[in-house]
């Protein structure tokens, strides 16, 4: 599924890397920053997927056509979520970086 929908190539969505002086200050550094690189990387995938479903819903309400096999009004409801869905990943992203 990440090939078929990759992230955005935006800084905001890749996981950042710990600082290579932090490793040689704090013992066991690398250790715990790479549980977290994994986990952290898991919860940002899920924003390929997410981005391409706005792309897609952009486009069909952005579509005059008549051929919607959604309601406009459906789509602009999904098309309310998937911003609000994105901003949740980054909020969780950010709480691991934070907390770990």
């Amino acid at each position: 599924m990440c090939h078929e929908y990759p992230r955005p190539k935006v800084d905001a969505v890749y996981t950042p890397e710990l600082d290579d002086y932090i490793a040689a200050l704090v013992q066991g550094a690398k250790a715990i920053d790479k549980d977290n690189h994994f986990l952290q990387d898991k919860v940002l995938n899920i924003t390929g997927p997410l981005c391409m479903l706005f792309e897609h819903l952009t486009a069909m309400s952005d579509s005059s056509s008549k051929d919607l096999t959604l309601s406009q009004d459906q789509v602009q409801t999904r098309l309310r979520a998937v911003p609000y869905s994105i901003r949740l990943v980054g909020n969780v992203s950010s709480l691991i970086s934070a907390t770990c």
